[in-house]
């Protein structure tokens, strides 16, 4: 913890939505992050302590590679232990990452890896691709698919939403190590039809 709290000190807002002491509104900057989370990304603790998207490790991981995302490093806010259950999600309004508390059989999703990078994943694709001065180049299935793909590299394993499932933690949400292709395998779920798009990043 003490390495955590070295790095809290500007770049990225965690706010705590169950209101603890010295929670609330802290910021994590960029040039800790590394330090202060050890291994690929366990970015948020028990309690709501600590929550981060390690944006270092993207630079030093992939930021060559997808390129120019202006507006990547500037202040974003991460809500963790939201009272709801089984999910995440990235708003691009405000700018924030969102997590959900453990609940209806799913473990809190601020704490597993693969979901933080996906939806970190979602912040990155909407600044490289929906706000571009070229205009917008969004597509939902395509976003969720290069998500997958985001947190796929950035775990080094294809497998997405590792340890989400409290009775199976081996059972994970999507892999990004398929056969899916196009047209044959589209649903009407872009996570799943996503796959076809990550699939193909993976290979």
């Amino acid at each position: 913890r003490e390495r955590a709290e070295r790095a809290v000190r500007g770049g990225v807002t965690v706010a705590a939505d169950n209101r603890h002491a010295g929670l609330g509104e802290a910021l994590l900057g960029a040039d800790d992050v590394h330090d202060a989370l050890p291994g690929f990304a366990h970015a948020v603790t028990h309690d709501a302590e600590l929550g981060a998207v390690l944006r270092e490790r993207f630079h030093l991981l992939l930021g060559d590679r997808i390129g120019n995302a202006v507006g990547l490093d500037a202040p974003m806010k991460i809500n963790v232990n939201l009272n709801a259950a089984c999910n995440a999600f990235y708003d691009a309004d405000s700018a924030s990452l969102n997590f959900f508390r453990a609940g209806n059989e799913c473990n809190n999703s601020g704490e597993i890896a693969d979901i933080i990078y996906h939806e970190f994943g979602h912040r990155v694709a909407c600044l490289r691709y929906c706000k571009t001065p070229n205009g917008s180049q969004c597509n939902i299935t395509v976003a969720e698919g290069f998500a997958d793909a985001l947190s796929a590299f950035m775990c080094d394993d294809p497998r997405i939403g590792q340890g989400f499932f409290q009775a199976d933690p081996k059972r994970v949400l999507r892999n990004c190590d398929n056969q899916l292709a196009f047209p044959g395998d589209v649903t009407s779920d872009p996570h799943v039809t996503g796959q076809i798009v990550s699939g193909a990043f993976w290979d």
